[in-house]
């Protein structure tokens, strides 16, 4: 009888875990331009790009773990700086030409599912790795930037 209790106690809860939403979150749709061009620099550069573009997937994947929305999200990493003149990167949403708040296309696609500029990016970003860069995902040492940062321990 116990164990009768216990496999439909466990049969029930495989039931009702069965049926909550499994969360599929964000779909990320990235053109790096450096890779598509074939510029040998940024993320196309022989001995960082891979480390680079797997640096960049690591951080869009910790947002979608703090974000809690299912939709999709398409950004265009514009060719890479390499000159360490300006900023270390930059990065935003498209904003329609209409007067007033508005939230932006990168929130509109995630939250909406409706791409509100179907022939560009929702976002952009740039890079200028003209600077000391930490590539990868371990903690940046001296004077290297860092796109991740780990968390205190």
């Amino acid at each position: 009888m116990y164990l009768r209790m216990k496999l439909g106690g466990l049969v029930f809860l495989l039931v009702l875990v069965s049926g909550l939403p499994a969360r599929a979150g964000i779909t990320f749709n990235v053109t790096f331009d450096d890779v598509t061009s074939n510029t040998g620099v940024g993320f196309d550069d022989p001995t960082d790009g891979a480390t680079r573009r797997n640096t960049f997937s690591a951080v869009l994947g910790y947002i979608d773990s703090v974000l809690d929305h299912n939709g999709t999200l398409d950004i265009r990493v514009r060719a890479s700086e390499t000159d360490g003149g300006g900023f270390l990167a930059a990065a935003g949403p498209f904003f329609s030409t209409a007067t007033g708040f508005q939230n932006g296309s990168a929130f509109t696609h995630i939250t909406t599912g409706v791409d509100p500029f179907a022939s560009v990016a929702d976002m952009e970003a740039t890079f200028d790795f003209g600077f000391g860069w930490n590539n990868g995902l371990g903690d940046p040492s001296g004077n290297l930037r860092s796109v991740l940062r780990r968390a205190p321990r």
